[in-house]
């Protein structure tokens, strides 16, 4: 993560990866067919972190904050605890001025991402193609926020930020953001 973080996917080499993680090439080949193989799990694995917060930091709790407010607590959690992973994620989108982004394979992964987070966001019930797109729209702008953020070297967007822009973004159904089923 700290190379991508440093530099274009694109330069990246496996002796790049296999030097950083001090283990010989046969090792890295032992494990991935190849460098997209690598980045693939590399993408998966971030998701797994980042998810896994927005769970643990959007779970359903008697007299909890708004929906709107945990998914922005669990967005602000991730991008400060994780910068070289949001670095990562941001050059993955291609979204940085010297990247070109990740190989069209490799964007398969987004599908997957986007309808769990969908699933986080609300309940089965309540699902639909129009919601996976409400998630996409929350995560696009989170992360244009928080990329804004890095690419100027500041600090990423505080929970009280992402909370104010995240609930003004409309809901699939043109509404404010939809609240959690009781």
């Amino acid at each position: 993560l700290r190379l991508f973080a440093e530099r274009p996917i694109a330069s990246v080499s496996v002796q790049d990866i296999t030097d950083a993680a001090d283990v010989a090439k046969g090792v890295f080949y032992l494990h991935f067919e190849n460098r997209d193989a690598f980045l693939l799990s590399l993408d998966r694995d971030q998701q797994e972190v980042l998810l896994a917060l927005l769970e643990a930091t959007t779970a359903p709790k008697n007299g909890d904050r708004p929906l709107i407010a945990r998914t922005a607590r669990g967005y602000a959690r991730f991008a400060s605890d994780h910068r070289a992973s949001a670095i990562y994620w941001w050059r993955f989108a291609g979204l940085l001025p010297d990247e070109v982004g990740a190989p069209d394979h490799l964007r398969e992964v987004r599908e997957a991402y986007l309808a769990r987070l969908a699933a986080w966001l609300l309940p089965a019930s309540r699902r639909s193609a129009a919601s996976i797109q409400h998630a996409a729209r929350i995560d696009a702008v989170a992360w244009g926020l928080i990329g804004q953020a890095l690419q100027r070297g500041e600090p990423t967007p505080t929970e009280r930020t992402l909370r104010t822009v995240l609930g003004a973004i409309p809901s699939a159904a043109g509404k404010e953001n939809p609240r959690p089923a009781r």
